[in-house]
């Protein structure tokens, strides 16, 4: 029931094409049920008294963090209130283009998806998050537009909404200094664009279609690394830089702290900076021994980490734009499974300008055993063109 098409609401970029630092727009505001709403849904009394209000009544406060500090509106507006007067007061409170959030667990009185929906436009929105109960998947939600007078029953919504985990949600919101996303455009069929009409919204879009694998060199290491050979079978990613040279460099095996391998701590993993703090380390990651790590360390070298340590890096871009911003060549993770994959994502919110790659899990641990026992290792990264690596061979290293 989402509308379709859409044009999506890209994050705003620069002229250079960089994100704006400071940006007024896509900021996620939670809405909290009225009384009557929270009563119901707590128990304290029955449903009757919310399902009577109407949209714009059954929230009383929206809010959300700009600058570490809380921002809040109290709604219903008194007064004139009404849709117009709330949506202008949310966007001279919030900014252009805000985003609701709503738990599910916080309206439970709703028994279709659409009520949230009717809250969130009566709020001003320009684009629904659903945060659901804990233990629920994220998915796809059905239902029909809302049924009145001179509506025909395949109706859409004015705005589009999509599904997180209670986890997800609690991850953004919870200490968050602000919060802003990237909503992907909709097509006509009604499926989030990956394609062409992404891209003329403003986003970064990769296919998600199957590369052939491709190959990595071993220039210095153990002789057992890839079982014996001197090169080793490397799953590709769609989001790789268009082109991109043949490069040889050292291998830096880095971890992340312990609270990112499950996603039972992730909230603490998020509170960990990925950029250096004052003293040029990185609190996120940490060598393989567990030693502090500076950014200084991976400029000009390979990043290695394993899929198991990343359980709160996902998607793995997040890893990538890390070891990007602390100047690495390129970014290869072994897998937990024992083979290799194309790794996809449907939109990137950054420029990507170095390539990942992934090693089956047999072969990654041999890298990372070796890198454990602080052997020298270098390696050869293919050269990219057309956003795919060449398969038979490269041309010259460091090219």
């Amino acid at each position: 029931f989402s509308p379709s098409p859409w044009p999506g609401l890209p994050l705003p970029r620069d002229a250079s094409g960089e994100l704006v630092s400071a940006l007024d727009a896509n900021r996620v505001v939670v809405l909290s049920p009225s009384q009557a709403c929270k009563g119901g849904s707590d128990g304290t009394s029955t449903c009757g008294a919310c399902l009577l209000q109407q949209p714009s009544q059954q929230v009383s406060r929206a809010f959300t963090f700009i600058g570490n500090a809380t921002v809040e509106l109290s709604l219903p507006l008194t007064g004139n209130g009404g849709l117009i007067s709330t949506a202008f007061a949310m966007k001279t409170k919030f900014g252009n283009d805000i985003v609701a959030a709503i738990f599910v667990s916080d309206f439970d009185c709703f028994a279709a998806y659409e009520q949230w929906v009717d809250v969130a436009v009566a709020a001003g929105a320009k684009a629904m998050i659903l945060i659901l109960q804990p233990g629920q998947q994220a998915g796809t939600i059905y239902g029909t537009a809302e049924i009145g007078e001179g509506k025909a029953p395949d109706a859409k919504e004015s705005i589009p909404s999509f599904t997180v985990t209670n986890a997800c949600g609690i991850r953004a919101l919870l200490n968050a200094e602000s919060i802003h996303v990237d909503i992907p455009a909709i097509g006509a069929d009604g499926e989030v664009i990956s394609g062409a009409n992404a891209a003329a919204a403003g986003y970064t879009s990769v296919s998600t279609d199957s590369l052939e694998d491709t190959v990595l060199t071993v220039i210095e290491g153990p002789s057992s690394l890839c079982g014996g050979a001197s090169k080793c079978l490397a799953g590709q990613a769609r989001w790789n830089p268009k082109t991109y040279p043949a490069v040889h460099a050292r291998m830096i095996a880095v971890q992340t702290i312990k609270a990112c391998h499950s996603s039972l701590t992730c909230l603490a993993c998020d509170a960990a900076a990925s950029k250096p703090n004052s003293n040029g380390t990185l609190d996120k990651y940490t060598d393989f021994d567990g030693s502090p790590l500076t950014a200084e360390s991976l400029k000009g070298a390979i990043v290695f980490m394993t899929e198991r340590q990343m359980a709160c890096l996902k998607p793995y871009t997040n890893a990538l734009r890390d070891a990007q911003e602390a100047g690495a060549l390129g970014l290869i993770i072994g897998n937990n499974a024992n083979n290799t994959v194309t790794m996809a994502q449907s939109a990137v919110p950054f420029e990507i300008k170095i390539p990942a790659f992934n090693l089956a899990d047999g072969v990654g641990e041999g890298f990372s055993q070796a890198l454990k026992a602080n052997k020298v290792v270098s390696i050869r990264l293919p050269r990219i063109e057309s956003g795919v690596a060449l398969t038979d061979g490269v041309f010259s290293v460091n090219d």
